[in-house]
């Protein structure tokens, strides 16, 4: 009996997978995991060369897969190879010789929009590679979402935030917790468990001693993730793959940069790298547990050697703005409450002194309702402005619900950023959505911000207003802020009052007395009224009276408006 090859299918749409199942012949090694190694060299339509590797998919090393995600048209070459070699008490056996086939699939075109990249001419900012359209990142935090038994529980979750206008979500592929973490109202029951077990565990329900056994991975688990990815990928929600987070029972089970360590992250490459939809974290919260340079750029050597696909790369909670020897291309920060427009412009100027611009993401910023200095601290209105001041900056955000209803805790329907689940009582997302529809109405990412752009600013009275920082105080004290692109101009009036503005130029720089087209827009409710056209080179925004916010959007006349 031979070795077999075969392949999933023909032809498969791009950005779909490729699937070869290798079956070996007898003897199977010993530990499958460790013993064996399937890749592939896959030659692409364009001429590209891609290293692939493939993985172990069983318990006994009877099936192994690796997959391809195509993603130009055309036909493609996949040369595989397959060695293993066998142990008994420690001792090497002799080797069966490498065991090769050559495959050709097809991929056809489809509709599928790609991977998130960065924008190479806007590079704060993203574009999708198959579609070209760029992305607009919505992103909220589900670390326990993998904990539910029942994956309809996960699939209705995923749908949910698709239909709030989340387009990315913080997904925990191994972590471990006792009940009521955080101080949230979350339990563990036969119905949901926070001990995720990528590997076998001799006590897997066991939070801090579970017993596990890093040399090989628990197949069934890895399965179970990746339907969690492809139903995300139906409902266009991008996943963070969160490798651990530092704030947990066993953070990691394995020493910094060990031979299992190692192992983690390349079976995950080779498990996962296939899907579109998947963004690296390789450690949230990593600094509590890792020699923080050392680490990430060993650690995001591999990802960028081993991910033929090259998925964004982040690490959260510390910056590393010359982007720890070229790995990283996304900062994921946390930072807290009202006042971040101040940090993030510092955060943007220390990344363009570094010499590579990055998108800089606010990854937490206080979760609604979250150790709260006295009630509505972190309401779901607070967190709304929070998403107004990051998008003003430039950048980007990650939120988190409620987890007030709770899961394993009556009424048991939410769970909010522990678990990714909710239900309708909660309605932060609902406050966030205006300013999606907002921002995709038009070139947002043109629009950097100009605090030259603000001639002065009159407020309104800030006088009760709902934005505090983290210590309580009401935010009385902030700033207009303004996004400029070439025939755009967002204003943003934190206590509404009104503001002079100067409008940007054309390209020749001669401002041209060339209209332009305004409107108010309600941040809360997304209602819009159109204001007279603007014929000069300054506007003065209507007064409205605070502590509402108030925002406005002035374009150059002819540029085609989807708002």
């Amino acid at each position: 009996m031979s070795t077999t090859f075969t392949p999933s299918a023909p032809s498969v749409p791009t950005y779909d997978r490729f699937e070869v199942e290798v079956h070996p012949a007898q003897p199977l090694p010993a530990n499958p995991f460790t013993d064996a190694r399937l890749r592939a060299t896959v030659t692409t339509p364009v001429g590209q060369t891609w290293r692939v590797e493939g993985f172990c998919d069983s318990d006994d090393g009877s099936l192994y897969r690796l997959r391809v995600m195509p993603t130009d048209p055309g036909e493609y070459r996949v040369d595989l190879r397959f060695e293993r070699g066998a142990t008994a008490g420690g001792r090497p056996l002799a080797a069966v010789a490498p065991e090769t086939s050559t495959l050709l699939f097809t991929a056809t075109a489809s509709k599928h929009p790609g991977v998130v990249r960065l924008d190479p001419e806007h590079r704060e900012h993203f574009v999708f590679s198959g579609s070209g359209e760029h992305y607009y990142w919505n992103g909220t935090t589900a670390y326990y979402l993998m904990g539910y038994t029942d994956e309809s529980v996960i699939d209705a979750s995923l749908a949910r935030l698709a239909r709030k206008r989340v387009n990315r979500a913080r997904v925990m592929l191994y972590g471990r917790q006792y009940d009521r973490p955080w101080g949230q109202p979350v339990v563990q029951s036969d119905a949901f468990s926070m001990c995720l077990n990528p590997w076998p565990a001799r006590f897997p329900d066991d939070p801090t001693l579970p017993e596990f056994d890093l040399t090989r991975f628990n197949v069934e688990y890895w399965r179970k993730y990746e339907r969690m990815l492809a139903a995300a990928d139906r409902h266009g929600v991008q996943i963070s793959v969160c490798f651990f987070i530092g704030a947990q029972q066993l953070a990691v089970p394995f020493a910094m940069w060990s031979e299992d360590e190692v192992r983690y992250y390349r079976y995950a490459i080779a498990r996962l790298a296939a899907f579109a939809n998947v963004t690296w974290d390789i450690g949230n919260e990593h600094d509590f547990h890792r020699d923080n340079r050392f680490w990430v750029m060993a650690i995001g050597s591999e990802l960028t050697r081993h991910d033929p696909y090259r998925h964004l790369c982040g690490v959260h909670n510390k910056p590393y703005y010359d982007r720890a020897g070229g790995s990283l291309t996304l900062q994921l920060h946390q930072k807290w409450d009202a006042g971040l427009s101040r940090e993030l412009d510092a955060m943007r100027r220390s990344q363009r002194d570094a010499g590579h611009e990055l998108p800089q993401i606010i990854e937490e910023f206080g979760y609604e309702e979250l150790w709260e200095q006295f009630p509505g601290h972190r309401s779901a209105e607070t967190r709304r402005r929070v998403c107004w001041e990051i998008a003003m900056a430039g950048c980007y955000q990650t939120n988190g619900e409620t987890a007030r209803t709770g899961t394993g805790v009556a009424p048991d329907t939410g769970g909010g950023w522990v678990t990714g689940r909710g239900d309708e009582t909660m309605a932060m997302f609902d406050r966030v959505a205006p300013m999606v529809d907002f921002f995709t109405s038009f070139e947002w990412w043109r629009a950097t911000p100009d605090s030259a752009a603000i001639v002065d600013y009159e407020p309104g009275t800030a006088d009760g207003v709902e934005y505090y920082y983290g210590d309580g105080r009401p935010a009385t004290d902030l700033s207009a802020q303004a996004l400029v692109g070439p025939d755009s101009c967002v204003v943003y009036l934190p206590y509404g009052g009104r503001a002079r503005v100067k409008l940007p130029a054309r390209s020749g720089g001669a401002r041209d007395g060339a209209a332009w087209s305004a409107i108010s827009f309600d941040p809360r409710t997304g209602a819009r009224t159109v204001l007279a056209p603007v014929e000069s080179s300054t506007w003065m925004t209507p007064w409205t009276d605070g502590p509402a916010d108030a925002v406005y959007l002035l374009e150059r006349q002819g540029i085609a408006q989807k708002i």
